[in-house]
């Protein structure tokens, strides 16, 4: 059965300044080998303690992470980074997106899950590969999902609405 969808809101133009912030932020992270290095006192080379820390952190992550999925939580138009209209019908319920995090605690504050209307849940956790894995299959997936399938077939989606590439990455 297709679903019916209530015509767009009218679209309000802005400017990004995603390049900008981006550029300065690259510009503020360039790191120099000396930053990263230090000499012990045997006379060997490591990583300096920093360095080491962020390296222990990160591999860490690596063993406790999870795939996730965000739902509207309410039926209404979300942003939709890959449709044309830049915007999309979402039912109650339905995936907006479909990701993987190593730090749950920050991947989303709750103001942004409440600001953009959706639910935050948790669908496996494990290491790393074993999440992206499913991740990757999810993603894959997502086009013959019963609640796309049931749109009209010019309005169905390859990714879910909040997905900003194609590609399972």
């Amino acid at each position: 059965m297709v679903k019916h969808t209530p015509p767009p809101p009218q679209r309000h133009h802005t400017i990004p300044v995603v390049i900008g912030i981006v550029a300065a932020l690259l510009l503020l992270a360039a790191l120099k080998w000396e930053d990263v290095a230090r000499r012990f006192k045997d006379g060997t080379w490591g990583l300096s303690e920093e360095r080491q820390q962020q390296l222990d952190e990160t591999l860490g992550r690596n063993e406790h992470a999870e795939q996730y999925v965000l739902i509207a939580a309410v039926a209404g138009w979300y942003k939709c980074y890959l449709c044309e209209e830049g915007i999309y019908w979402l039912n109650k319920g339905e995936i907006a997106k479909i990701g993987i995090t190593t730090n749950p605690v920050e991947r989303y504050a709750q103001k942004w899950l409440e600001d953009n209307r959706v639910e935050y849940i948790i669908e496996i956790e494990g290491d790393l590969a074993r999440v992206r894995k499913a991740e990757i299959e999810r993603i894959a997936s997502y086009p013959f999902l019963p609640e796309n399938m049931a749109r009209p077939k010019e309005k169905r989606l390859v990714v879910p609405v909040f997905h900003k590439t194609f590609a399972f990455r």
